[in-house]
């Protein structure tokens, strides 16, 4: 299955810019190959959670443009998927530290560089939202009927040490639900 997000908004156009794309995605079929701008991203990290749920965060420099149209290739059949996009500026080439989880509250710890960046998406079913702990949430939304997204970023002036990252469903002990983390230490 292929999945097609035209005009998405990467940020301001930079030599030391990095696109992140957080994929989410039901039926724990894992994204084959994605392609931000027509040129291919790496995988930074992949999640498998509870029942059928599977997400992942992948990278890609992109200098030039401000939109791209991002292209999200699937090994499998897959009922649903959304994308979360950041654009990170003067980051490591590689992540840092990277983390996951399919617990309840869904939550993992990582090691995030002076001046560095991380992010985190999430998704689940029956689920109607998510709050964050030491990421700020840049979008909640539904994927499809009873199932929801979300991703979050922050920023870190100062190191920060297997600082626990969480992203809570609002619904107590949901079937369903997935997080991977994933951090970058500037250049």
């Amino acid at each position: 299955t292929e999945y097609t997000f035209t005009d998405n908004a990467i940020g301001t156009a930079g030599a030391t810019r990095k696109v992140v794309v957080g994929v989410a995605s039901g039926n724990n079929t894992s994204v084959s190959g994605m392609t931000i701008g027509g040129s291919a991203a790496a995988q930074v990290v992949e999640t498998s959670g509870t029942g059928p749920e599977k997400n992942s965060i992948w990278q890609l420099a992109v200098a030039a443009g401000t939109t791209a149209t991002i292209v999200v290739t699937f090994a499998a059949s897959v009922g649903r998927c959304a994308v979360v996009v950041w654009a990170v500026y003067g980051a490591a080439a590689n992540a840092t530290d990277t983390g996951g989880s399919g617990a309840d509250p869904l939550s993992d710890t990582l090691n995030i560089p002076a001046g560095g960046v991380a992010v985190g998406v999430a998704d689940g079913d029956t689920i109607s939202g998510f709050a964050w702990t030491n990421l700020t949430e840049d979008v909640d939304a539904e994927l499809e009927t009873s199932t929801q997204y979300t991703g979050a970023s922050a920023a870190f002036a100062a190191e920060q040490t297997l600082l626990a990252i969480t992203a809570d469903p609002i619904e107590a002990a949901p079937a369903f639900r997935v997080l991977s983390l994933a951090s970058w230490g500037p250049a």
